[in-house]
């Protein structure tokens, strides 16, 4: 049963306190990282176990203690991974249907600037700019510029600059979140869109074993509930949620969520290897690949307004 926590904080509700719900084994995550030539333990610190808190007012989940966020030397070993960093995918394409010419646009966590680059080509813009925490990434043209900055320190000097502000899967990697969202609404307009695109926990990502979706990589677990409950704290509107349907590039860990997850994870692994074998699992394949658009897939993209100040 869970307990209410006196000592651990929402970071989202900061009056809020947080339900612990279960603890998760350093162990097997730093193994598994291993496994792929990344070394976690530094992160770790000589921790055994992490917990997973639920804040009593918005249900948005996160792990706890704060110091297992992973760092720029992790972020780059991930980096070296084909699939890490894809230049336009499902979300990129949605946001781009808020974007007219004369716009301003604010990305933050641009990575390498595909976005920024390929809506620049698209509309003619007024003021494009990305940030990027990771330094390999600075650059500057004429159409657009990728600035190593914090937005809680960018929005020092540009608060009201723009009509668009947005970030794709990055809000799950940050612990301080209200700092963080206060900062990108107050990059924008009044009436301009804050657009939000994060791994969907009430889809199937929330029935497998993934270590992507632990820290030092994931550190805030995103649903609907949790979203909405942005324009509560915040002086925004919701407009809308946008659903991505399965990709086929998930369709293996769709398979494993739904045939497998609930057998337990050495259990699961003997069950897929026979039904490799037997050609079962092929056949589960086979049969979510002709519904991939009717299914919820990985990515939830949740879109807000801001509210000018009631006087």
């Amino acid at each position: 049963m869970s307990l209410l926590s006196p000592k651990v904080q929402s970071p989202l509700v900061l009056d809020a306190k947080a339900f612990h719900q279960k603890n998760i084994s350093v162990r097997r995550i730093k193994k598994r990282y291993k496994k792929s030539g990344i070394d976690t333990s530094y992160i770790f610190d000589g921790l055994k176990s992490l917990s997973v808190y639920e804040c009593e007012e918005s249900g948005y989940q996160f792990y706890y203690p704060k110091s297992v966020t992973g760092d720029s030397k992790f972020y780059e070993k991930l980096q070296h991974f084909d699939w890490y960093y894809m230049p336009w995918k499902w979300e990129h394409e949605v946001a781009k249907k808020f974007l007219k010419n004369e716009m301003s646009l604010l990305e933050v966590g641009c990575a390498h600037g595909a976005f920024i680059k390929a809506t620049s080509d698209a509309f003619e813009l007024k003021n494009v700019v990305g940030l990027e925490l990771n330094q390999t990434t600075p650059n500057i043209n004429k159409k657009w510029q990728i600035v190593n900055e914090s937005v809680q320190d960018f929005q020092i000097n540009n608060a009201g600059s723009f009509d668009v502000v947005c970030s794709f899967q990055v809000l799950e990697h940050i612990y301080d979140v209200q700092s963080f969202l206060s900062a990108k609404i107050s990059c924008l307009k009044n009436g301009g869109k804050l657009i939000i695109s994060v791994p969907n926990n009430e889809s199937f990502i929330k029935n497998i074993d993934s270590v992507l979706n632990m820290p030092p990589h994931h550190i805030g677990l995103w649903t609907p509930k949790s979203l909405r409950y942005l324009e509560k704290i915040f002086p925004i509107k919701f407009i809308d949620f946008y659903f991505e349907p399965l990709q086929q590039y998930h369709v293996s860990s769709y398979v494993s969520a739904k045939h497998y997850a609930h057998r337990g994870h050495y259990l699961s692994r003997f069950l897929r290897k026979i039904d490799h074998i037997i050609g079962r699992y092929q056949k589960f394949e086979s049969q979510v690949e002709a519904e991939r658009d009717s299914i919820t897939g990985h990515t939830l993209l949740a879109v807000f307004e801001k509210r000018a100040p009631q006087s």
